[in-house]
């Protein structure tokens, strides 16, 4: 199963001064952008890149200069008008026994973790993911090595947390529902608010399954994979989620357990709407573009508060962008 690989090994691609600022300047790595004290780096400078919403270890020399300013999470942050994504340290950080190499993950060298948003139900004994179900968390667009040249699917990013079902047949024949949050199974006897999908749509969830089924012609096994939200689920005035006073939950993606694959989003979407299964809100079908990123980046893209916007290409891969106010707002 993937780990998790917020820090990693990367260059400085290029450095800009920033006006009134004396002591810092911004650096370019890749896609990504943030600030860095003036005069540390060159271009072509070998650093560690960590990521926003990674979580620091509190016990490692290096990073304790950093927890002043990230002690819960490294978050996306505006300094000096200019937003900066990420951390950068020297590779000096990395014990000299690794010999490093570009893009390389150094995330458990380093002890750093994703930041975990899921609630946990009091009580409720849980156990880990099920082999071959990876977690939910799409990769930021500034990771990809290009802009795809086709059109994607453009969804809205609820600000919840993590729920997946697995709707299931026993040997005798009846369906089951298997419960996850982002890294943990529930027990399916028990009644947490992960259990919410199956309790208020597990007629609907069964049928979207049986017409997956009868319309690709296989038994395989699918998980439907969404975001639970509403109030208590996450806070924060910016969220529109969380005034929701009931508990709700939007389906935002399928994976395939038998070939260990997402399907394409587009070739699901009229079986979705004919089984009557609640789906995020589709925004529009275009290219990403920078221009697109940009205004979507900047909060310009829709007319309300928002937290960023998922891209779901033809080949069933997918991309969010974030929101960076929304972001550095939390």
């Amino acid at each position: 199963m993937p780990t998790y690989s917020g820090a990693t090994i990367q260059s400085i691609t290029s450095l800009a001064s920033i006006p009134g600022a004396d002591r810092i300047e911004v650096a370019k790595i890749g896609n990504f952008q943030t600030v860095v004290p003036k005069g540390t780096y060159t271009p072509g400078t070998p650093v560690v890149f960590i990521e926003a919403d990674s979580v620091l270890p509190t016990d490692q020399a290096w990073a304790q200069e950093f927890l002043k300013f990230a002690p819960k999470r490294v978050k996306i942050i505006k300094l000096r008008g200019v937003w900066s994504e990420g951390i950068v340290a020297s590779v000096s950080i990395i014990p000299p026994v690794y010999t490093l190499r570009p893009n390389m993950d150094v995330s458990e060298i380093l002890g750093v973790t994703h930041y975990e948003t899921e609630v946990f139900d009091n009580g409720v004994i849980t156990q880990s993911l099920p082999a071959g179900l990876p977690k939910t968390d799409e990769e930021r667009w500034e990771k990809l090595p290009e802009l795809p040249d086709t059109k994607a699917i453009l969804t809205l990013k609820y600000d919840g947390s993590s729920c997946s079902v697995w709707p299931t047949q026993g040997e005798d024949g009846k369906w089951i529902f298997r419960v996850f949050g982002r890294t943990r199974e529930y027990p399916s006897d028990s009644q947490t608010m992960y259990h919410t999908p199956v309790h208020r749509y597990g007629s609907e969830l069964i049928t979207l399954v049986q017409h997956m089924r009868a319309h690709f012609r296989t038994d395989d096994e699918f998980v439907l994979r969404g975001e639970l939200f509403g109030r208590g689920i996450q806070s924060g005035e910016h969220n529109p989620h969380s005034q929701i006073d009931e508990k709700l939950w939007a389906l935002y993606n399928i994976y395939n357990m038998t070939h260990h694959e997402y399907v394409p989003w587009e070739r699901v979407v009229p079986l979705i709407e004919l089984s009557g299964v609640p789906a995020v809100l589709t925004l529009g079908h275009e290219r990403l573009t920078p221009e697109l990123i940009t205004r979507i980046q900047d909060g310009r893209y829709l007319d309300y508060s928002y937290e960023g916007v998922v891209a779901k290409f033809p080949d069933g891969t997918s991309t969010k962008i974030i929101n960076k106010s929304y972001d550095g707002g939390k």
